[in-house]
């Protein structure tokens, strides 16, 4: 079992990170992951909230990974180029940028572009390539596809995570090294997550002139309303946690990957020392988001909603997933009520709070001409 994590670009974040790692060698950090906040291909995170590294510091950062035994897995998975992988123009620029990652020592690059993955095969045939989650590798005839493609790694869809019938056969069915995300917040089957990643997509791409492209943040106050307004959802979230990557390892899951780019050092330390240890006490909702921020533009601002489930309360929960071969993609939540039942045993919520957002968001999102949100927190991530 092996981890990837987001870095920071931080000197010391690594050394914390390899502190970790031997203390828990038993599932320790083997790649960091990341990217230029800007780039001409970009990657599903807006600039705005990446941390910022030029040249020399992507060059410094993987020396000193290497340094101490991690590798570096370049994230290069933008969902949509505007069509500039067609151009001579973004061809050219698609090269330049490729040729600053094999010169600053990158391992693997993350893709989702097929032409992305054909330039890379063919010019630099160093690289490892993983296949991004953004691809949604759900079913076998995707992950043989996929493997078709000349990928040595697939990142699965989060959507099935809990379908572990599946997942031991798509094990089975390919040889390339299979991965998967363990704390992502998304919905289950969010209806929106093509069109979010596009905006994020965007919003990392660098424009002609040196910007980047236009980001707000509309989707994810989507992506919070219908959250809040079905609570239970909070339980639907495919997350893994630290007690069950053991179960994911025994069918022949290799790498886990905690989500978090953009995150400050101290929030990743506190979210990746429990899944290395296997093991955590406290709000298990803390791994995932530390709370909800108002994110509307109007002055009267909401407090941080905080979703609290405890950890130990959860016990067994992915054993009615695991022993009885149960599949989501063909269940009806409205007839099954497994995770409705689960979120009122263990779901903790301000209820007061959670009317005043819901009230604040409909409002926002259904009755705006122009839905316009704040892009960024301004509530202390501290733990």
């Amino acid at each position: 079992m092996k981890l990837c994590i987001p870095t920071t670009f931080e000197e010391s974040y690594v050394q914390a990170i390899s502190q970790l790692n031997n203390k828990h060698y038993g599932f320790p950090a083997k790649e960091f992951y990341g990217s230029y906040a800007k780039s001409v291909v970009g990657s599903i995170r807006p600039s705005k909230i990446l941390p910022q590294v030029d040249e020399n510091g992507m060059k410094k950062h993987i020396f000193d990974l290497h340094e101490k035994g991690f590798k570096f897995d370049y994230t290069l998975n933008s969902s949509c180029q505007s069509n500039l992988e067609y151009t001579p123009g973004g061809i050219k620029n698609i090269i330049e940028l490729l040729d600053n990652l094999s010169d600053s020592g990158v391992d693997r690059i993350t893709v989702s572009n097929p032409v992305l993955i054909n330039i890379i095969k063919s010019k630099y045939p160093k690289f490892s390539l993983s296949l991004s989650v953004t691809k949604d590798i759900n079913n076998i005839m995707r992950a043989r596809a996929a493997q078709d493609q000349g990928v040595d790694r697939l990142v699965l869809s989060r959507d099935i995570n809990r379908n572990f019938s599946l997942l031991e056969k798509i094990r089975s069915a390919v040889s390339v090294e299979l991965e998967i995300l363990v704390n992502s917040p998304c919905l289950f089957f969010c209806l929106n997550r093509d069109y979010h990643r596009n905006v994020a997509s965007h919003g990392s791409t660098e424009q002609v002139d040196g910007s980047s492209g236009q980001y707000s943040s509309y989707i994810t106050v989507w992506c919070t309303y219908n959250k809040l307004r079905d609570p239970s959802s909070f339980i639907k979230t495919p997350w893994i946690r630290p007690e069950d990557v053991k179960y994911y390892s025994d069918i022949g899951i290799e790498f886990f990957k905690i989500d978090g780019r953009g995150k400050p050092s101290d929030r990743l330390l506190y979210i990746i020392e429990p899944y290395m240890a296997q093991h955590f006490e406290g709000n298990f909702y803390s791994l995932i988001d530390r709370a909800f921020w108002d994110k509307t533009t109007n002055d009267d601002k909401l407090d941080p909603l905080v979703v609290y489930i405890e950890n130990n309360k959860l016990g067994n929960f992915l054993d009615f997933f695991r022993t009885n071969h149960i599949s989501c993609t063909d269940r009806d939540c409205k007839q099954c009520h497994y995770c409705e039942d689960v979120e009122k045993r263990v779901v903790n919520i301000d209820c007061k709070l959670l009317e005043k957002y819901l009230a604040k968001y409909h409002a926002a999102l259904f009755t705006s001409d122009i839905p316009l949100f704040e892009e960024s927190r301004k509530c202390n991530e501290k733990l």
